[in-house]
């Protein structure tokens, strides 16, 4: 960070979650804050990933950095459902996330 900023404006989008034939996913949430910085330290962004997909009775994956899986098929659809987006953010750490 150079020596002279003391803050920073952070916009930080969720991924979607997945999206099939028969489904839209949900847009992923969005933040925005101000956050202090100083010159010693360094950021790191971590972009989240969309959910994953379901493949029949099998739940789709939750997406990079941090959200569900789908739920289980039951009897009533059988089928899984999809995963959700994972988060998006700024970490501020003495080493490598």
């Amino acid at each position: 960070m150079p020596a002279n900023i003391t803050a920073i404006t952070v916009t930080a989008d969720g991924a979607s979650g997945a999206s099939g034939a028969d489904y839209v996913g949900g847009n992923g949430g969005e933040v925005k804050a101000i956050v202090p910085v100083t010159s010693e330290q360094t950021l790191y962004v971590v972009v989240g990933g969309e959910g994953g997909v379901r493949t029949g009775e099998n739940s789709g994956a939750g997406g990079f950095n941090g959200d569900g899986n789908g739920g289980l098929a039951n009897g009533y659809s059988g089928s899984g459902g999809y995963g959700g987006g994972g988060a998006s953010d700024v970490r501020m750490q003495s080493t490598e996330p």
